[in-house]
């Protein structure tokens, strides 16, 4: 009966050894996601080009007209609306990153979720004007979706596998 009792203790033992390796995988995956989430704020907050395309858009969206008009095709490559995709570009980074489980969703929507809504306030009629010219409603999409999650639902994140590995 003895060697059951020690099959049994190792067992366990085992058995608890995985758990606490399986805790610790996910303890430093959730560090990792909000310390990348941190990071990536901080570098945006940071970056000369981005503030000012940030400063751009908002100059522009509060002028007559807004921002829709820099949706039409001879406009593409004015100064205006390329700091326009720059800003959207970011947001639509963001949002693909918390789907895939790089950036934290909760450590981000503290920070950044009235700056999301408000820009969103401003882009949607540049956006709606895009993909009504491009003809395709995949322009800015993620970003539409991460407005969706900060106002009515949270979002659907990938298989649980992707978010631990």
């Amino acid at each position: 009966m003895a060697p059951v009792t020690d099959a049994g203790a190792i067992l366990l033992t085992g058995g608890a050894a995985a758990l606490i390796a399986v805790w610790g995988v996910i303890s430093q995956r959730n560090i990792a996601r909000r310390q990348h989430t941190m990071e990536h704020m901080a570098e945006t907050d940071n970056d000369k080009d981005m503030i000012d395309a940030r400063r751009l858009f908002i100059e522009t969206a509060k002028q007559a007209g807004g921002l829709a008009i820099f949706a039409e095709e001879d406009q593409e490559h004015s100064t205006e609306s390329e700091a326009i995709r720059l800003v959207l570009n970011d947001f639509e980074l963001t949002a693909v990153g918390i789907q895939m489980g790089v950036m934290d969703y909760e450590f981000y929507k503290r920070y950044n979720r009235g700056t999301v809504i408000r820009y969103w306030n401003h882009a949607a009629p540049y956006i709606y004007a895009l993909r009504a010219r491009v003809g395709s409603n995949l322009v800015f999409h993620e970003y539409e979706e991460l407005v969706r999650w900060f106002t009515k639902r949270t979002p659907r994140r990938t298989f649980w596998w992707r978010v631990l590995f």
